[in-house]
């Protein structure tokens, strides 16, 4: 008994220690340089640079600023316990912002002295007035088609007021289990139905397998028209950009359609940030050429919920034939949205 309290205390007296030892400063300062570049490979000089160095107590965050120099590089040097952030500003340009670049001041028990951060400012071209919307939906375990019209900004007929189908999904989900098993399971069950009985609601194992139970489902985007599709936007997404994609959307490589699948408790593959463009309304002449389309791009991966939910945010160019998704958010041709419905970034 008495070498088993022993050893209790010499543990916490490790993790106690490790944690005074993960909160003190650092016998060495981290210097940390970017060097922005425009698309085209121009360095980008004179942009403002505010990079901070941040500790567990904020009083002992450190700022510093500056300017890129004529090879739009810039250097600062500080002893990071927490995190490291930047920010990046310069006329005309879509701003840069970098959270948590670099997480303690050691990784693996590695000295971290050294970071470069090569990075690309996107110009400020022309924004435009576009649709933009963020978009949630739900979706049955039958396998329903549901269409979406991008100008009208909601779902076609019967589920709503949408003329035409931009888009349609096609989602199925399947019940796979309960996360909970045995005894758990039943005391889970009977709480349920006193929590439904205090709220005047019916309860059913319907509603109950949707908040305890696991789901697999699949989604499927399909578009109604020839040489209309989806393509995937990775190498070219920024994610530290205020612009994340580029102003044009592609003018080849679409795909007629997409599927994602997900299921309830299994983790997700790390994909990275990315987003999509999209071709539809394409209009062809005798000899199949396209004469006429319309452009959109999904500005983020689309969110899937298992249990029968998904949620994305677009930008829609009405102009047939004109790729640039370049947005402008205090221009929204959508003039009535709510505030979760709002597209904020360009």
């Amino acid at each position: 008994m008495m070498w088993m309290m022993r050893g209790m205390m010499i543990l916490v007296l490790l993790c106690g220690s490790s944690l005074i030892t993960a909160q003190i400063e650092p016998d060495f300062e981290t210097r940390v340089s970017v060097y922005l570049k425009d698309e085209k490979g121009a360095p980008v000089g004179d942009a403002e640079v505010v990079m901070s160095f941040l500790h567990f107590s904020h009083e002992r965050d450190l700022s510093v600023s500056g300017l890129t120099d004529a090879e739009g590089g810039f250097s600062a040097s500080g002893k990071v316990v927490d995190s490291l952030r930047f920010r990046v500003r310069r006329q005309g340009f879509y701003s840069l912002s970098k959270k948590r670049a670099l997480i303690r001041s050691e990784v693996d028990r590695r000295r971290v002295e050294r970071l470069a951060f090569p990075l690309v400012m996107r110009k400020k071209i022309g924004a435009e007035s576009l649709y933009a919307k963020r978009v949630s939906g739900s979706f049955s375990s039958r396998g329903d088609s549901l269409g979406f019209d991008l100008m009208v900004g909601d779902w076609t007929q019967p589920n709503g007021d949408g003329r035409i189908s931009d888009l349609e999904f096609v989602a199925r989900r399947v019940f796979v289990g309960y996360k909970a098993k045995g005894k758990r399971l039943e005391e889970l069950r009977e709480f349920s139905k006193k929590v439904s009985q205090r709220k005047g609601d019916e309860w059913t194992e319907a509603l109950f397998k949707e908040t305890m139970g696991n789901w697999s489902s699949q989604l499927e985007l399909k578009f109604p028209g020839d040489k209309e599709g989806i393509v995937l936007v990775d190498k070219d997404y920024l994610p530290y950009s205020e612009l994340k994609m580029p102003h044009l959307a592609y003018e080849d490589g679409y795909e007629s359609s997409r599927i994602w699948k997900k299921e309830s408790g299994v983790p997700e593959e790390d994909l990275g940030e990315r987003g999509y463009f999209l071709r539809t309304r394409v209009k062809l002449d005798e000899s199949g050429e396209i004469i006429s389309a319309n452009y959109a791009k999904i500005i983020e991966e689309i969110s899937i919920d298992p249990r029968g939910r998904i949620e994305f945010a677009y930008v829609f160019n009405p102009t047939a034939n004109d790729r640039n998704l370049e947005f402008d958010p205090s221009r929204n041709l959508f003039t009535k949205l709510a505030s979760e419905e709002r597209v904020t970034s360009p």
